[in-house]
């Protein structure tokens, strides 16, 4: 089948296709970054977000799966991310009270 005949049927382009950016521990952590991304125009998708809640000998995790082509993109702002996040300063953050 050749390539244009490929895209005919759904299936991916090389540059389409979906690449692992990331794997998170919960479904809420790669929820937040496929927004995040998203709101940059990079299109996520998250992979094993029904398993990774099961209690099990060894955490299920999910994946954050990019098109190949915004792989680059994806991790410049995962980057980011990271290092944004490591600069809040939780002293000065108010986090309310607690629940009872």
């Amino acid at each position: 089948m050749s390539l244009a005949n490929s895209r005919e049927f759904g299936m991916p382009s090389p540059h389409d296709r979906p690449v692992l950016l990331t794997t998170t521990a919960s479904d809420h952590e790669a929820a937040s970054l496929e927004a995040l991304l998203a709101a940059e125009g990079i299109l996520a998708v998250r992979a094993g977000s029904y398993t990774s809640s099961f209690q099990a000998e060894a955490p299920g995790r999910v994946e954050v799966l990019v098109p190949s082509k915004q792989l680059d993109a994806a991790k410049r702002l995962l980057a980011e991310i990271k290092t944004s996040g490591a600069q809040v300063d939780w002293s000065q953050v108010d986090l309310g009270e607690p629940d009872e």
